[in-house]
């Protein structure tokens, strides 16, 4: 079994191709409680948030039990570098480490609206996941992430998250066509749809941007650049 979550695309493309190589299947973590995995292989893909995992990923592996898997990889997708902290989130260690690049889809800070950019970004990781599931087929070891920051970096940056994930930093403009398409997507829940428009009724979510990136209107924003740096959904681009 692959587990993954992803919010554009990115981490579920990579686990699907995977499944798809070695002949498993690949779910979302989403709403998932206490898991037990006994399969034969078991492997988790993700997205890096802030250079961790994100918040939905440590509850999963909070509650996640692996010990029965004979071959546990971790697989993470980024946009320019990443920090895999283990130490208190995962209780059996992987015995593989993958990192493939993606487009960074936190446009606060990053542009995706060059769609050749994009393309070619999606070029290269296409080929990175297809060498990433030829490594997991035969079962390799080891850490194969490249673009990585030290641990004790990454924990100081990661330590971010919770303030950079407050809801109070979205907002929708008057383009909203109230489809509640964002409340559907949302994985924390954090949406409601009230009198047409959305309101988000929890202090925090993942900030994952599922919201901003699937709204038909683009009508939901998170500070000033993002309505410049675009849009992302991998499934518009040829991969």
């Amino acid at each position: 079994m692959i587990w993954y979550f992803s919010a554009t695309g990115n981490s579920r493309y990579v686990a699907e191709k995977v499944a798809e190589a070695i002949g498993d299947v690949a779910e979302s973590i989403v709403g998932k409680g206490a898991t037990r995995c006994d399969d034969e292989v078991v492997g988790l893909v993700y997205p890096t948030y802030c250079w961790g995992f994100p918040h939905i990923v440590e509850e999963f592996l909070a509650q996640a039990d692996f010990s029965g898997a004979k071959y546990f990889f971790i697989a993470t997708t980024y946009g320019g570098s990443t920090s895999v902290d283990l130490r208190r989130f995962v209780s059996r260690k992987p015995d593989a480490l993958f990192g493939i690049t993606f487009p960074d889809t936190a446009t606060w800070l990053y542009d995706v609206s060059d769609a050749e950019r994009v393309q070619a970004t999606l070029d290269a990781a296409r080929l990175a996941t297809e060498e990433v599931a030829e490594r997991i087929k035969r079962r390799e070891v080891g850490d194969h992430i490249r673009e990585k920051i030290p641990v004790l970096f990454g924990r100081m940056i990661h330590a971010l998250l919770p303030r950079l994930s407050k809801t109070a930093t979205l907002s929708v403009d008057e383009n909203c066509i109230g489809c509640g398409l964002c409340a559907r997507s949302c994985p924390a829940s954090a949406i409601e749809i009230r009198e047409g428009r959305p309101v988000w009724v929890k202090p925090r979510c993942e900030m994952c941007l599922s919201c901003l990136h699937h709204c038909p209107a683009f009508a939901i924003h998170r500070g000033k650049k993002t309505a410049l740096h675009g849009q992302y959904d991998i499934k518009k681009y040829k991969v």
